[in-house]
């Protein structure tokens, strides 16, 4: 009996890293593509006002 409750509580946390790590990777991708949106809008008013 022990032994189930180890490899449950192993498998929920294993699970949770997994999601976590995720969500995580998600949110970087979007914050990237955010942040190189930025710098194509700021370089296109540099061009236009040069």
């Amino acid at each position: 009996m022990k032994k189930y409750i180890k490899l449950l509580i192993i498998v929920i946390i294993t699970c949770l890293i997994i999601v976590g790590y995720l969500l995580h990777k998600s949110k970087k991708e979007h914050y990237i593509e955010t942040q190189e949106k930025r710098i194509d809008l700021y370089f296109d008013k540099v061009r236009i006002i040069v």
